[in-house]
């Protein structure tokens, strides 16, 4: 208690006035940068009052199978368009493919799998009977 006494009186009376300005411009910074930040989560779509683009979105779900592609060599992976013959047999509706990958952690060897996945966006009513074809739900 002494000890901050001690060094209230070494500073300057003009001194405090100017820590106590400081202070309140970083709240002043720091409420408008919360305001500017909700603001423009609001106006790209992660508002709360716009739910009904989100349930239409969940109707939909990313199944994926993984394209056998292999470091080191030179063929690609199973193409997008041969896995895509499987829906058409199983009269699965796809509103989009793309290969991505995983995200996953792998050895960097010649022979190794890259990780790298055929991805499908299907009706999500359909995902168990993609399932039956070894198709899994994308969750990355």
């Amino acid at each position: 208690m002494f000890r901050l006494l001690k060094d209230l009186t070494r500073h300057k009376p003009h001194q405090f006035f100017l820590f106590n300005k400081i202070k309140v411009i970083t709240k002043s910074i720091i409420k408008f940068t919360t305001i500017i930040l909700f603001i423009s989560a609001c106006t790209t779509g992660h508002c709360p009052s716009k739910g009904a683009k989100k349930t239409k979105e969940k109707s939909k779900a990313w199944v994926y199978k993984y394209d056998q592609s292999k470091q080191c060599q030179k063929t690609e992976g199973i193409s997008l368009e041969l896995m895509l013959a499987d829906f058409a047999e199983m009269n699965i509706l796809v509103y989009e493919s793309k290969k991505k990958y995983d995200g996953l952690m792998r050895i960097q060897a010649c022979g190794a799998y890259t990780g790298l996945a055929n991805l499908f966006l299907i009706p999500s009513s359909e995902v168990e009977k993609a399932q039956s074809k070894g198709f899994q739900k994308w969750d990355f």
